[in-house]
């Protein structure tokens, strides 16, 4: 099943539950066929959006087309429909929006382009919120975590990772997860107050 998209089906009840017992009766089934490897997929109106050397989309039927001529790494959508994308052609992120125009939303931190962006996600204030790995290793951890607020404020909330990979928010918004490909780790940031810095992260799986 080599380069494939595959489809889960899930009983509804039991996501959110402790008793995930039921997951392992789940069978995949293949719904389109990647031209390579393929990530940070996002299903947007019945379609599914997922990166593989361009943006590519995939049609309720299961065709596959480039959607952006972009270098995209992670896609998220937005309480708005907006599709918010790490690119590295551009060094951004980037906000599609749902009447076909794209926007650049930070390109830059402290006056200096952007290195390379990985993994994004949001929270509930709609702060966004992604990984940049470039450089990182178990014994060079140089990797950071970024934020962009609505206001367009772009801070860098963590750093000192071995290669920050995949991250998201729980659905309180309360705390931030990180995976940490390079330690094999999970790390979970307490969310802090607006104005309030990040403290260290808590080991939530080794």
């Amino acid at each position: 099943m080599s380069n494939c998209i595959i489809t889960v089906s899930v009983l509804l009840g039991i996501i959110g539950q402790a008793d995930y017992s039921k997951l392992q009766d789940i069978k995949p089934t293949q719904f389109a066929k990647a031209p390579g490897y393929s990530e940070g997929p996002t299903w947007k109106n019945g379609e599914l959006f997922f990166c593989s050397g361009s943006l590519l989309r995939v049609s309720k039927e299961g065709k596959v087309e480039k959607f952006l001529d972009i270098n995209p790494a992670g896609t998220v959508l937005n309480a708005k429909g907006h599709l918010l994308i790490c690119d590295n052609k551009h060094k951004a992120i980037l906000d599609y929006a749902p009447d076909g125009s794209l926007h650049v939303l930070a390109d830059s931190f402290e006056n200096k382009p952007l290195n390379s962006l990985n993994d994004l996600t949001l929270d509930a204030k709609g702060n966004i919120y992604w990984t940049d790995p470039s450089g990182s290793s178990l014994q060079k951890p140089i990797g950071n975590i970024f934020r962009l607020t609505p206001k367009g404020e772009v801070t860098k909330i963590a750093t000192g990772l071995a290669f920050p990979n995949g991250l998201d928010v729980d659905p309180q918004s309360k705390f931030l997860y990180l995976i940490e490909s390079q330690s094999k780790k999970i790390l979970r940031y307490l969310i802090p107050e607006e104005g309030k810095p990040f403290a260290e992260p808590e080991l939530f799986y080794d």
